[in-house]
């Protein structure tokens, strides 16, 4: 009975955030006693263990490890059974379920868990009527809780409940895993508000943000000639499928780059025509973005209409006649540098100047 006392008493305490001190000064004790029982040295007076359990809000039989194996069953039902209840669209049940469970074991982080996230149920239905106590147990449960899940759920909660003078507190704490992005976050948001307009400058520039990721993954580790045809092919494929019209103009820098490197890897493999090919489009993209002013504000009005980007001056003739004929060419331009096709294509980029 000991030994299973101190262990049970020391988790309580400890869950409940206390010291030794604090717990004897509630019971009229001093906290040497409470640190002998703790130790298994001794065992508090049979009259002092309903006033233990009775803090505790647990049992005496709990208290003294008769029900533990019967507590950790309990719990675990209730957990396991929110979630059946909250995937098979029983959500008022979960709830229910959540805050039965959050009344018998107030001081356990996965029961905490499923109740701070019941909370967060119909949320703009009721807004700020859970607030106070949502906030408490979220703030709790970063500062004590141990469990990374548990943690992130409450950032989570939070993130679509707290009112917007305080929510960028919840937001700096979002860990930056793929899935779980702030920006990922944010656009949950403003969906479960019902607040479009932002939901959808998110997603396209969520959206947006995605597609830069993937279009760089095509560029790593390029090695060889061959390698970087296929890879830069991919790159155009994707523009392609995302971007057109007024969208292609808005990025055609970008979209010359493509083909001016896939056309520099097609002339190292000796595949001269088709590498003029890639070189005449990215010469013309080239020519379409020097028209424009830098400065100039530019819109898309295809899938990313709500995202816009103002015209730098990076890619200018200057920084595109070093790579087609400066002093040091790549390779597979130098092969056909004293080809009248190349000579032409350069000329025009020179008219910009």
């Amino acid at each position: 009975m000991k030994i299973t006392l101190s262990e049970n008493l020391r988790k309580l305490r400890r869950d409940r955030d206390m010291t030794q001190e604090e717990l004897a000064g509630f019971l009229g004790i001093s906290y040497q006693a409470v640190s002998k029982w703790e130790r298994g040295d001794g065992y508090p007076d049979i009259t002092m263990l309903p006033v233990l359990a009775n803090f505790f809000g647990i049992t005496v039989d709990t208290l003294i490890g008769n029900d533990i194996i019967s507590r950790e069953e309990h719990i675990r039902f209730y957990c396991s059974e929110y979630e059946r209840l909250r995937l098979s669209g029983h959500g008022d049940e979960a709830v229910t379920l959540a805050a039965q469970a959050y009344r018998e074991y107030p001081y356990d982080w996965d029961v905490i868990d499923i109740y701070c996230r019941s909370l967060t149920r119909g949320y703009s239905v009721h807004p700020g009527e859970k607030m106070p106590e949502l906030r408490t147990i979220c703030r709790r449960i970063m500062e004590k809780c141990p469990t990374e899940t548990v943690r992130m759920h409450a950032v989570y909660s939070m993130i679509f409940a707290e009112d917007d003078e305080n929510v960028e507190e919840w937001f700096a704490r979002v860990p930056g895993t793929y899935d779980f992005t702030e920006w990922e976050r944010r656009e949950d948001r403003y969906y479960d508000r019902g607040q479009m307009e932002k939901f959808e400058q998110q997603k396209q520039e969520n959206m947006l943000t995605l597609y830069q990721y993937l279009d760089q993954k095509f560029e790593m580790n390029l090695t060889t000639p061959e390698q970087k045809i296929s890879a830069y092919r991919h790159r155009i494929a994707l523009f392609d499928a995302l971007f057109t019209g007024k969208n292609a103009r808005n990025r055609s820098s970008r979209y010359a780059s493509f083909h001016q490197n896939l056309a520099e890897a097609l002339f190292r493999c000796g595949k001269t025509d088709e590498g003029f090919d890639a070189l005449e489009t990215a010469v013309a993209c080239y020519e379409e973005w020097f028209a424009i002013p830098v400065g100039t504000e530019l819109t898309d009005n295809g899938i990313f209409d709500r995202c816009s980007i103002k015209k730098r001056g990076r890619t200018n003739p200057e920084s595109v006649l070093r790579t087609l004929a400066g002093d040091r060419i790549p390779a597979g331009f130098a092969a056909v540098a004293e080809d009248n096709r190349y000579r032409d294509l350069v000329e025009r980029i020179r008219k910009y100047l």
